[in-house]
């Protein structure tokens, strides 16, 4: 299970997940991230496909830790390390709505 971001909410998540039988890797910008601290991790900026999309390289799974991951990063994502939309949850839809908080 990948996950962008690495703060108090990815730590909790991936412990739970880890709990599981599931094993997890977050990115983060920085080396230190919270979550860090309980699994595996990657050091990028989230606005940076690439980054992203060595996560999503090492991933069957992913999910958001909050909603400040650019959605045009993710989409582009997507192509460079050919992971399937539908494998990231919720959805760049659902990421997009979020971040509209008049919507």
């Amino acid at each position: 299970l990948g996950i962008l971001g690495g703060g108090q909410l990815a730590r909790m998540s991936a412990q739970a997940a880890q709990r599981m039988g599931l094993t997890v890797l977050v990115l983060d910008p920085s080396e230190d991230a919270c979550a860090a601290g309980v699994t595996d991790s990657l050091v990028g900026r989230l606005d940076d496909p690439a980054a992203i999309a060595a996560l999503f390289g090492e991933c069957q799974r992913a999910t958001f830790e909050n909603e400040f991951v650019p959605a045009d990063a993710v989409e582009a994502a997507f192509e460079m390390a050919d992971f399937d939309p539908d494998d990231l949850v919720p959805s760049v839809a659902c990421l997009r709505l979020v971040q509209d908080k008049l919507a």
